[in-house]
């Protein structure tokens, strides 16, 4: 399970391993470059339990290997073609990771305000 919160300085990402009777934290990590007035939007793991996708408003995908605790990857959608204003803006809209998709293995498939669809391949 993920947990995401955000304090007037910094975002924090917290892990747990529901999978033992006494659930325990297993990675704590602050996320790194996301302005406070920006907020994480969906977060998504993999098949396997040891990526985590991260979408957030500002329409940035973040991929963090939760076995160490770090980001991966960090992914661009364009920008926004949305007439809200920016802090009533949604960024990354959906998530998905698909299995197998032509042969690829996995990968994830986002989706963003800026109307764009990003197919990513896995580490």
């Amino acid at each position: 399970m993920a947990l995401a919160t955000h304090t007037n300085t910094f975002h924090k990402l917290s892990i747990f391993d529901v999978r033992v009777e006494a659930s325990k934290l297993a990675t704590e990590l602050t996320i790194p470059g996301i302005p406070h007035k920006n907020d994480i939007e969906h977060l998504k793991f993999d098949p396997s339990g040891e990526y985590l996708a991260i979408g957030r408003s500002d329409n940035i995908v973040q991929i963090v290997d939760t076995r160490m605790g770090v980001i991966l990857h960090t992914l661009h959608h364009g920008k926004s073609i949305s007439t809200k204003p920016p802090d009533e803006q949604y960024g990354i809209t959906a998530m998905e990771w698909v299995v197998g998709w032509h042969g690829y293995g996995v990968r994830l498939l986002t989706g963003g305000e800026d109307g764009e669809w990003l197919m990513i391949n896995t580490p």
